[in-house]
């Protein structure tokens, strides 16, 4: 079997680290960072539009694909 997918949060940690595109983690993971308790069972991320291209190619690269006619991504 080849490599596991990337998660999608160390897809963010590492377009964060190596890159100076600007996207934030937004709902669930951001409210649990703040200290509270959420459950979620997705990642939310606000991408800045000139940004998202490179966001989508990173997430593309890391064996994400878009899911058919929506904005979201999906393994």
């Amino acid at each position: 079997m080849g490599d596991p997918i990337q998660s999608p949060l160390d897809v963010l940690a590492s377009l964060q680290s190596s890159t100076r595109l600007r996207l934030f983690i937004v709902g669930g993971f951001a409210v649990n960072a703040h200290g509270f308790s959420r459950f979620t069972a997705d990642l939310d991320c606000l991408v800045v539009t000139e940004d998202l291209a490179a966001v989508a190619e990173a997430f593309k690269s890391a064996g994400y694909n878009r899911c058919p006619g929506t904005n979201v991504a999906a393994i």
